[in-house]
């Protein structure tokens, strides 16, 4: 495989969507961002309770898809198209923006509908993500009541 991928689209083919991928860095960022304003807020108005860690790495979690989603289209178009250059790719990328608007992006699985009834379901890949997020942020919090207990005084 690798082999051919090297005959045919040579050494760059090895980076196709690169960029895409790096600018998908940006969702843990947004999501941790999000999170710890929302947990701020949260403490305002009491302590942090376990539903509400779920529920703020839940909501934290959808917003961070939301906004990463097209990102995440963009980086498939690239990866897909064997045969497009990059020009092309954004292309087709320009058209989707020219007919369908900025939710053009979002089409690729209906985000609606995918957040709707797949999660609600609790058979894909976004109830999945939302699951590890939810580990993610109750482990953050035991670490970081752990290290405020013993280590900072």
């Amino acid at each position: 495989m690798i082999c051919k991928m090297f005959k045919n689209e040579g050494i760059t083919g090895f980076y196709k969507g690169l960029l895409p991928s790096l600018l998908m860095t940006t969702n843990p960022i947004i999501q941790f961002t999000l999170y710890e304003i929302l947990r701020k807020k949260i403490l305002n108005y009491g302590e942090l309770t376990r539903g509400g860690i779920v529920l703020i790495s839940i909501i934290s979690k959808l917003i961070t898809t939301f906004i990463t989603y097209p990102m995440l289209t963009i980086k498939t178009l690239f990866q897909a198209n064997e045969t497009k250059t990059d020009q092309q790719v954004f292309e087709v990328i320009s058209n989707i923006l020219k007919t369908d608007g900025s939710f053009g992006l979002y089409k690729g699985k209906q985000l609606i509908y995918y957040i709707t009834i797949k999660c609600l379901g609790m058979y894909s890949k976004l109830f999945q993500n939302l699951l590890n997020a939810v580990i993610l942020m109750v482990v953050h919090e035991k670490i970081l009541k752990f290290f405020a207990k013993y280590f900072i005084k």
